[in-house]
C-alpha cells in the first residue's frame, strides 16, 4: 500500500492526496488494476480511490465501480459508495 501511495504522489501534480486521486484518477485507476496484484492490496488501493472520486463525482465513482467484474472488491465499493452516499445526506 505504501507504495501505491508513493506512486500517487510522485505521479499528480499536487500533494494533496485528496485531489491528486481526483486530478490524475486516470493514471491512478489503471496502475490499481494492471500494476497491483489481486489481493488485498488491490482491493483496498482500490476502495481508496473510490472514497476519494466519490467525494468528488459520486456518480463518476458509481460508473467506474459498476465496471469492475462481480465479486468481493465490487461488493466492498458498492458497500463504499451507499456508506458515503448516507454521510452525505446527514449534511
Amino acid at each position: 500500500m505504501q507504495f501505491f501511495l508513493f506512486f500517487v504522489m510522485e505521479n499528480c501534480p499536487t500533494s494533496n492526496c485528496g485531489d491528486c486521486a481526483h486530478n490524475c484518477l486516470d493514471s491512478v485507476m489503471r496502475f490499481v488494476v494492471k500494476q497491483i496484484p489481486p489481493g488485498l492490496t488491490q482491493t483496498e488501493a482500490a476502495i481508496m480511490v473510490v472514497h476519494q472520486w466519490a467525494l468528488r463525482d459520486p456518480a463518476g465513482a458509481a460508473s467506474w465501480v459498476e465496471s469492475f467484474p462481480e465479486g468481493p472488491i465490487r461488493d466492498r465499493a458498492v458497500n463504499e459508495l451507499k456508506g458515503l452516499a448516507r454521510l452525505q445526506a446527514r449534511k
